[in-house]
């Protein structure tokens, strides 16, 4: 028996650290002899005894070598793989004291995170947080008994301002805790007194918020810093590489970093709305997206026609405005909308902004220079970025659509009340921001807000209520 670990991560660190150093058999059963060594041995996660690939003995020495892991006691392991390392070279066996120092190095680095202890056995959390752009990332180290037994990362998207960010990520992370540490020490202040209230409602007892200045908490906090700094890090540069495979598989000029997305939504010709998403590092910016009601159909259905419209209104202002040009403008659709998008930014001089089309059925992409549509494999990376700006741009279309439409049935349930015309609704909506709200409004706020008398400011929220449950009760019947 091995443990108690404190953490679940803690547990899969040591069993991916077994794996990669030493590759014990992953069958069940007793160990029969077989011609060929299985996947798991070519992958290098099993050293294949049931093929004789590896000695009997050797076998052993991996088996005590992940005892003495498990057990903690990583000095003494480490000092019998210098020695077959030393032993190794000795031989001119360079590559087997290579593996050796690898796995002396690996063993090193998980230790060194266990060997951080202090005599206070009070139960703490350091924080480690960081955000860039709309990437943010958070770190906790848990101290608990004097020792460090865990560590916990998160990397997410975040659209909060700046000042708000940390102090969401930590009530995320709490909200969820069955027991939480007597004091939590982080890296910049927050509004401390508001969340240590939270925290009190949340577990009934004081947590303390603390932000150390000097000694071995400061450096326990730098510790978490410099954690969330290497994710973080990671993560953009991982996402240069996304960007770098998207140039390459789509033969663009310039790294893609800056990428506008369009949709069309529309519910049989009606209420027909365009969509703009923005992503900037392969990161969508929220704050950057933009709606558009189509105004050229007049009832008709020709997304042809709705891409001109939106691909000339986004681009007539970017040239007005001088705004920065997108490294690449992605369409839902196929070769029809492609080439009503490209007629429009000829018109206007903007041909060198490249261009594709993503079409759903097949994730077909079309390009300009291209007669044929690009398939890439389902699993390529620059795929994946493109379906999830096509995705973003659709969803953000399809609910400012939905919108649209709950707005219509909203005024045309107000409408229906004697008094109440489309100005008034529209007011009446602008103002309460729903029916229920106006059902529940008090009859002088009605008068003041439509400069009627109090008489007939009454009877709409009674009017309006009758409505809703009739409406609510047909509701009902059609779904028996």
């Amino acid at each position: 028996y091995y443990g108690p670990f404190p953490r679940v991560n803690q547990i899969d660190l040591y069993l991916n650290l077994i794996d990669q150093l030493f590759p014990l058999r992953k069958c069940r059963g007793k160990l029969k002899l077989k011609p060929n060594p299985c996947l798991n041995y070519h992958i290098n996660r099993c050293s294949a005894p049931c093929c004789g690939r590896i000695s009997r003995e050797d076998y052993l020495k991996q088996v005590e070598s992940v005892k003495l892991l498990l057990s903690g006691k990583t000095e003494k392991l480490v000092r019998e793989l210098n020695t077959a390392m030393h032993q190794a070279s000795g031989n001119l066996d360079f590559e087997k004291a290579g593996k050796y120092r690898d796995r002396i190095l690996a063993i090193e680095e998980l230790a060194a995170e266990q060997k951080v202890v202090d005599f206070i056995g009070e139960e703490r959390d350091y924080i480690g947080f960081l955000s860039r752009d709309y990437l943010a990332c958070g770190v906790i180290l848990q101290m608990r008994g004097g020792k460090l037994v865990g560590r916990e990362t998160f990397l997410f998207e975040d659209y909060s301002p700046d000042s708000e960010l940390m102090l969401h990520f930590l009530t995320r992370y709490y909200s969820n805790m069955e027991k939480l540490p007597g004091t939590i020490y982080l890296p910049e202040k927050i509004d401390s007194k508001l969340y240590t209230e939270f925290l009190a409602r949340l577990t009934g007892k004081k947590i303390k918020i603390l932000y150390p200045q000097k000694g071995r908490n400061t450096r326990l906090v730098a510790m978490a810093q410099g954690a969330a700094l290497e994710k973080l890090s990671s993560s953009e540069n991982n996402q240069r590489q996304l960007l770098k495979a998207l140039q390459k598989s789509l033969h663009l000029p310039a790294v893609p970093n800056k990428i506008e997305g369009f949709d069309i939504a529309h519910l049989g010709g009606r209420d027909t709305v365009a969509s703009m998403v923005t992503f900037l590092h392969g990161m969508p910016q929220k704050s950057r997206y933009r709606q558009f009601r189509i105004r050229s159909l007049k009832g008709k259905i020709d997304d042809y026609q709705a891409i001109r419209e939106v691909i000339a209104r986004r681009y007539s202002r970017l040239l007005n405005e001088n705004q920065q040009k997108p490294d690449l403008i992605l369409i839902d659709g196929g070769r029809g909308q492609l080439n009503a998008a490209l007629s429009i930014l000829s018109a206007l001089g903007l041909s060198s902004i490249p261009v594709a089309g993503l079409a759903k059925r097949e994730e077909q992409i079309f390009l300009p220079q291209n007669p044929e549509p690009l398939i890439l494999e389902p699993s390529s990376p620059a795929l994946r970025l493109l379906q999830r700006v096509r995705d973003e741009s659709h969803r953000f279309a399809t609910s400012r659509h939905r919108s649209m439409r709950d707005k219509k049935v909203q005024t045309s349930i107000l409408e229906e009340i004697d008094s109440i015309g489309p100005q008034r609704s529209k007011l009446l909506l602008r103002h309460f921001g729903s029916l229920e709200k106006i059902a529940a409004a008090k009859a002088e706020e009605i008068s003041l807000l439509l400069g009627i008398k109090t008489g007939p400011a009454e009877t709409i929220p009674a009017c309006l209520s009758r409505l809703l449950s009739r409406r609510a009760q047909s509701h009902s019947k059609g779904k028996d």
